[in-house]
């Protein structure tokens, strides 16, 4: 048990600030009608112009070049959190590297420190210890403010649960986070996002009208909107079937071949990791096994 003097950032559990919790990034899909609060974060879901950052200038861009750096670029990070006179240790010296282009998939039991890592590389937190870079910016040390603009326009977040508004149509809810930061809204555009998603022609739908797996795409169109270049996905078959599992998988993949994404998801399930580049699996706040992805499952690094 290690003795260190608790602070607020400190004692939050990790249970509870991850991407799926956090009302900062929450917000990104309530108006403040619904949300009752400010929208401080200003959509940390996506939500900046396409000349403030981004992948690119347009969506679709029909088959990107690539250059494969990396976008995220994580040395030790530490993570310990408080819970009385406990210290957790939800990250103890990670190092990770995810590159333009590829799907690294989080493996882990709960409590192994999917969310916690997930929260650091999205710039939803700090780290206690180590270094980040993401998206060729170093973020280790800033504050809120400077970290929510790091992810304004450079990473789009897609959750478990849907968060779409029920009484906006399937257009209405991707173009959100423009609405919410008072950029104008380009139809066009948005109709180019949706059918990337496959979802062009239920543009005018209203979400009960949709599956559960339509549903995920248009958060996942919301996500793309401000075209960032990381995407990130925290456990987003929670609530899906099988198949429409797998489809969403493969809708990821495609995303990658077209645009040049980089895609870190979070899953419980081993058979839709595969599918990804590279499959990353934490214990204990340490990565302990990276495998390849794409069914080859074969091991390339093993620690303890």
């Amino acid at each position: 048990m290690t003795s260190q003097q608790s602070s607020p950032a400190d004692s939050r559990d990790p249970a509870t600030t991850g991407p799926a919790h956090r009302s900062d990034v929450l917000e990104a899909a309530l108006p403040p009608a619904v949300s009752g609060a400010t929208l401080s974060s200003a959509v940390a879901a996506g939500g900046v112009p396409a000349s403030t950052g981004g992948s690119g200038a347009g969506f679709p861009h029909g088959g990107p070049t690539v250059d494969r750096s990396p976008v995220i670029i994580a040395r030790g990070l530490v993570r310990h959190y408080h819970r009385g006179s406990e210290t957790v240790r939800a990250l103890d010296g990670v190092d990770l590297d995810v590159r333009s282009g590829e799907m690294v998939a989080i493996l882990g039991p709960s409590g192994s420190g999917k969310t916690t890592l997930i929260n650091l590389l999205s710039c939803l937190d700090a780290p206690d210890a180590g270094t980040l870079t993401v998206a060729g910016r170093p973020v280790t040390g800033l504050g809120e403010e400077a970290l929510t603009a790091v992810r304004r326009g450079r990473i789009g977040f897609v959750f478990q649960k849907f968060h779409l508004l029920p009484a906006l149509t399937v257009a209405e809810n991707v173009e959100l986070p423009q609405l919410f930061l008072e950029q104008p809204i380009d139809r066009a555009h948005t109709l180019e996002v949706l059918r990337a998603v496959d979802l062009e022609n239920r543009a005018t739908h209203l979400p009960r009208e949709l599956s559960g797996g339509q549903m995920q795409r248009v958060a996942v169109a919301r996500a793309l909107i401000t075209r960032p270049a990381i995407l990130i996905a925290d456990e987003p078959t929670g609530n899906l079937d099988r198949a429409n599992g797998e489809a969403l998988f493969a809708l990821f993949r495609r995303l990658i071949a077209q645009e040049g994404l980089a895609v870190v998801v979070t899953t419980h399930n081993h058979h839709l990791a595969e599918q990804a580049d590279r499959i990353i699996t934490l214990e204990d706040g340490r990565i302990v096994r990276e495998e390849r992805g794409c069914g080859v499952g074969e091991r390339v690094t093993e620690g303890g």
